[in-house]
């Protein structure tokens, strides 16, 4: 049987850390409730046809170290910013009515470890 490789980086963060992140999306703030290996959630998310761009271009080592799915404090919440919108999604949805009506919202968010710090 095959196995799949999987990274090596110890997570820094422990479930139930408030974390906010630095860099990608909206400034959030949460609990993290499960650690993920890097190089698995990036397959799932590419089979899921999903894109990570935003991931590779900011922190290009993001897929060796984990990756923290947190809960949001404050409820449902856009995950992206509107600059974010824009640069990464569809030509036919690069405005402002778009970007209200189908930026996704949820108050689950994955986030790289280089994106995240302890808060407060």
């Amino acid at each position: 049987m095959q196995t799949r490789p999987q990274t090596s980086a110890q997570p820094i963060f422990k479930v139930g850390d408030k974390v906010t992140s630095r860099k990608t999306g909206l400034p959030m703030v949460g609990h993290v409730f499960c650690i993920n290996d890097g190089i698995v959630f990036r397959d799932y998310m590419l089979s899921q046809g999903k894109s990570l761009m935003g991931w590779d271009e900011a922190y290009p080592d993001w897929v060796n170290k984990p990756v923290y799915s947190v809960k949001l404090l404050w409820g449902p919440q856009k995950l992206c910013n509107y600059r974010e919108w824009i640069r990464f999604s569809k030509k036919e949805h690069q405005n402002r009515e778009c970007y209200n009506k189908y930026s996704i919202v949820s108050e689950y968010v994955a986030y790289p470890e280089d994106d995240l710090e302890i808060f407060g």
